[in-house]
């Protein structure tokens, strides 16, 4: 299965804070190049967690991966909408300051619980979700990985 892709067999993909954010997701934002075959582009909004794709092949403890665009409540709005299928995405706590290897604040990560139906009842679903700080760009939608 590695070999697909060119993939050395063996490898499992388990990246840091920090490699999500300086080798994926700041990359992804500017357009340049970064390694392919781990993230996938999916709309993680778009149903529930568990129908979401499973591509979890170079993920050692199952876990999955997506560059996703933020929705907004409103165009001027810096809310974010997480509806999501039947239920909804609801933040656990606070975000995470997310620093490069010099210290530099680059952005943050979010734990998200996935709440299910008109009652919301709480499921096990726990999502991070990645952003780069503003301060990175001007005039762009949010890039967010989940």
């Amino acid at each position: 299965m590695e070999g697909d892709c060119g993939i050395i067999p063996g490898f499992y993909f388990r990246p840091s804070d920090e490699d999500l954010m300086m080798v994926y997701l700041l990359n992804k934002v500017f357009q340049k190049p970064f390694p392919p075959y781990m993230i996938e582009e999916y709309d993680v909004y778009s149903t529930e967690p568990w129908n979401l794709p499973s591509k979890t092949r170079y993920s050692q403890d199952g876990k999955s991966y997506y560059f996703t665009r933020a929705k907004k409540s409103s165009p001027r709005s810096t809310r974010l909408l997480r509806q999501a299928g039947d239920g909804c995405w609801h933040m656990n706590g606070t975000n995470k300051k997310i620093h490069d290897r010099n210290g530099v604040h680059v952005g943050s990560t979010t734990a998200l619980t996935y709440l299910h139906g008109s009652n919301k009842k709480k499921t096990r679903w726990v999502m991070h979700e990645y952003r780069v700080d503003q301060s990175f760009y001007r005039n762009s939608d949010p890039q967010v990985i989940h």
